[in-house]
Parts: structure tokens; sequence; C-alpha cells
């Protein structure tokens, strides 16, 4: 399954090589964990019940709870907000009120897909925590078919335990023969592609502290970033795959196909 929104740094384009390495390591009694889920491509295209998905951005958290406890309501408040650009910066400046904390959960949701689908690329926040995204009317982006990709999720999400929480939390809770995937927030940024903090160098050195007890812990740890040198020493114990990848939002926008350098990082052989 494709992801229901569109997602800077998602990761729909590789899910070929790294849900198969997944797959591959799979034990009767494993649980997957994806502490940074975003759009979730990994998760969704995985499918395994036993999974434990987290983030730090409450809006994201809250989608993934109202798709697989409320996604009808959900779905009914996202049919009734028009793609139209005076439409889309009224819904935009929602969280800029004091009255936001007063709407629903499920209207919350529907408001955050709205404005992935309809925002330049998909939806960024600046330092308050405030949808910052200009406007994007994308010819390619039918808002009937999310309708059916909202309820295929709900499906996936049946047994799936959901947090909103730091991935150090969520991590510590693997055990011998579990599987993490983590997809950070890109270093050296302009923007938080996840939320209003940015994720530094010390976040990431914190990560691989944690990829390190994983490790110990017997845990399978598959890490994808940016070709980055400083992320590149930090994890030169562990298995490096360079790669290019395709950035499907850019790509799609500017019509042409656009690649980037990446790495998929493990701490298992499991490349060619």
């Amino acid at each position: 399954m494709r992801p229901f929104i569109p997602y800077h740094g998602g990761k729909r384009s590789i899910t070929n090589l790294i849900t198969p390495i997944i797959k591959g390591n799979l034990k009767e009694n494993t649980t997957y964990y994806e502490p940074f889920i975003g759009a979730g491509a990994v998760f969704l295209d995985l499918n395994y019940p036993n999974s434990v998905i987290a983030d730090t951005n409450p809006e994201v958290i809250n989608m993934w709870e109202q798709i697989k406890y409320n996604a009808e309501e959900v779905i009914w408040h996202f049919e009734r907000l028009p793609n139209t650009e005076d439409y889309y910066y009224k819904i935009r400046k929602m969280d800029r009120t004091p009255y936001y904390k007063n709407y629903s959960k499920a209207f919350k949701a529907a408001r955050y897909i709205y404005l992935c689908v309809t925002g330049y690329g998909s939806c960024r926040f600046n330092s308050k925590g405030q949808v910052n995204t200009s406007y994007f009317r994308h010819p390619e982006r039918d808002m009937l078919h999310y309708k059916d990709d909202i309820r295929q999720a709900v499906k996936h999400l049946k047994n799936t335990k959901i947090y909103c929480q730091s991935f150090e939390k969520t991590l510590e809770q693997a055990k011998d023969g579990d599987i993490c995937y983590l997809d950070p927030p890109y270093l050296n940024t302009d923007f938080s592609r996840y939320y209003k903090d940015k994720f530094t160098l010390e976040d990431m050195e914190k990560l691989k502290n944690c990829c390190d007890t994983l490790s110990n812990k017997n845990v399978i740890v598959i890490l994808s970033h940016e070709q980055n040198q400083e992320v590149h020493e930090l994890f030169k114990d562990y298995y490096i795959t360079e790669l290019d990848v395709l950035r499907m939002l850019h790509s799609s926008i500017k019509g042409k196909k656009m690649t980037a350098p990446e790495y998929i990082i493990t701490n298992i052989p499991c490349m060619n």
C-alpha cells in the first residue's frame, strides 16, 4: 500500500529495498518499530500486525490515531474541504488562533491530510509548530482516491501501537529479535520536515547510541538518511550502502525525475 499523504523525505521510492530486508528477518515473536513514522511508507508496505509506530509531531500522531479509531469521521470532514487557494489559507491559519484547540481530533486529522495533499510538496511547520507551506494545486492529486487509501490504512493499523514520544522512549522497548526502521529528519536542512524542532547532530549522536544499544540486544537496525559525511563517520562501523533515491514530491511538482544520494545503514549484512 502506498502512503495516503505525500511527505517530505518519504521513502516510497525505496520500500522495494527496505521491506524485503525486514520481511527476511521476521520471526514468530518479532515486533517492528518505526519511531519516525511520518507518512509511514515502509510501515504500510510491510503490513505487519505486530508493530509500534511513533513520532514527536502531535499532528502526525493524531492523524494515525484517528484513522485507526475514527476513519469515517475523518473522511467525512476531509470530503468537505474544497481544494481552492482561498480555502487552503483559511484552513492553514486555523492553528494560529486560540480556538484551534476546540476542534475535534477527527477534524484536525482531516485538516492535516488536506494540507499535505494541497500544499506545495507536503506539509511543513515553522518554529512555533504552525503549518507554513504554500498552496499548490497538484494536477496529479485526485482528492477522491485518498478516501480509499485511508480506509485501506485502517486494516494495517488494527494491531498497531501508536505513541507520540521521542525515539529514545520508543526504542528502549525493543528486545532480542525485534526490528527497527529509522528514518530521522535529515541534518543540515533549512526547515524541520517533521515538526518545529530541527534534528541536530547531537540528536543524531543520541540515535547512534540507541543503535549501538539495540545491536547489543540483537535487535536489527535499518536506518535511511541522505548522504552526509557526519552521518557516515558516526556509522562507519555499520554496513553502509550508497544509492540514488527518486524524490517523489519534487519530481512530480517539477515534471521531471529528480534523484538525491541516500544511505541505507544496517547492523547486519543484507544488501548487495
